[in-house]
């Protein structure tokens, strides 16, 4: 009797564990990654096309791609025409250089790359004699829409911030 309790209360477990964990497959892009809840206030140049995009690794061999989607970064420049350097490493042992590469930059101009491969990653941004390092978690390759925006300001500094949809993905 205690057996049949038991074998009930595992299985009530099992199925509400995993509900809304289950979706209906779509075509194209969106069936692995959809589309980004955005603040067109909160972002910066929604309106405009990045001076460059660049996909860092791929997406190849990724295990359940669906939920260990991409990352977003963006490297804008707040201020005068000038070159940024953007390295992108994988934080690992040893540290893995993934990226690195020196964008010539417009005023109020920006590029986006793609971190495909889910990892912690630390962000080298250089522009003239000032550096920023910013992190990125492993967290952020899940089932939400996520994006580092890094903004090197018209006086050198540097800011960064992530946001991310804030959905559960479920357990499993």
């Amino acid at each position: 009797m205690k057996r049949r309790r038991f074998c009930a209360l595992l299985g009530t477990v099992g199925v509400g564990g995993t509900a809304g964990c289950t979706r209906l497959p779509t075509s194209g892009r969106d069936a692995q990654f959809p589309p980004a809840a955005r603040d067109a206030e909160s972002d910066m140049a929604l309106d405009s096309s990045p001076a460059e995009r660049v996909d860092v690794g791929s997406r190849f061999g990724v295990l359940r791609p669906e939920t260990n989607g991409p990352h977003d970064l963006r490297v804008w420049n707040d201020g005068p025409a000038r070159k940024i350097t953007v390295s992108v490493h994988r934080n690992t042992f040893p540290a893995h250089e993934a990226f690195e590469q020196a964008f010539d930059l417009a005023a109020d101009a920006y590029v986006s790359l793609t971190l495909h491969r889910p990892a912690a990653y630390a962000i080298v941004v250089a522009a003239a004699e000032a550096s920023a390092t910013v992190g990125v978690d492993r967290s952020n390759f899940d089932c939400n829409d996520s994006a580092t925006t890094v903004a090197v300001r018209s006086d050198g500094t540097f800011e960064a911030s992530t946001q991310t949809t804030t959905m559960g993905c479920g357990p499993f």
